[in-house]
Formats: structure tokens, C-alpha cells, sequence
């Protein structure tokens, strides 16, 4: 998941500013790093327009193996800044998170930072 949020750009291509995704915009549609703030999949979150529930699959639409299938993947995201001694700038980008869970208990959390 973390991977597949840091091949996106960080700016949206069609100029929005909010935070998580844009109106119509779906994971095989997400165009950019903030679009995936509060994503959620797993047990129970995988519903189409119908509400019908359906397993959890890579960017494909594969399905993992029903192994995986009672996992739950959350994204956060939280803006950071810095401001390096000598470089007479400030950067910012936002703090991804990507959380792993089974049962309620988080089991792996991978954060990385994505620069502006």
C-alpha cells in the first residue's frame, strides 16, 4: 500500500486542495499522495455503489488470498514542515502512515514522508 501512495504525485493534477480524495475519484482513480488520506480496507469497508461487500484486492482488482482477507489497512496523513540549517527554505510534504491491523490490534505501521 505504501508503494503504491508514493508513485503518485504529490500535487493534485487537476489543482484541488483537500485533503483526501476528490469527488468520483475511487483507488484505481486516485491521482495523486493525499487521495488515499483515510483509506480504509478490510473486513467489512469494501463496499461497491450497492453496497454489496467485496474481498480486498491489489490496485488491480486481484483478490489476496482469503489469508489476508481479515486483515484491515488504514492510511493517515498528517502535515509536516522542516526548515535545514543553511538552506534558507522550508520544505513540506505529509507524514503517510499505512497501519495494519488484525482483530483491533495493529500489527505493522509504516510511515514515510511525501515532500511537496
Amino acid at each position: 500500500m505504501m508503494d503504491e501512495i508514493m508513485r503518485l504525485p504529490f500535487d493534485d493534477p487537476q489543482g484541488s486542495t483537500t485533503m483526501g480524495p476528490d469527488p468520483g475519484e475511487s483507488r484505481p482513480t486516485f491521482d495523486n499522495v493525499d487521495d488515499y488520506s483515510g483509506y480504509t480496507d478490510g473486513p467489512g469497508n469494501v463496499k461497491d455503489t450497492n453496497g454489496t461487500l467485496h474481498p480486498i484486492t491489489d490496485l488491480a482488482g486481484n483478490s489476496y488470498p482469503d489469508t489476508y482477507q481479515g486483515f484491515v489497512r488504514t492510511v493517515s496523513m498528517t502535515a509536516v514542515s522542516t526548515a535545514p540549517s543553511g538552506w534558507n527554505r522550508t520544505l513540506t510534504g505529509l507524514l503517510v502512515t499505512v497501519s495494519v491491523s488484525k482483530d483491533g490490534v495493529e500489527l505493522v505501521r509504516l510511515q514515510r514522508i511525501a515532500w511537496e
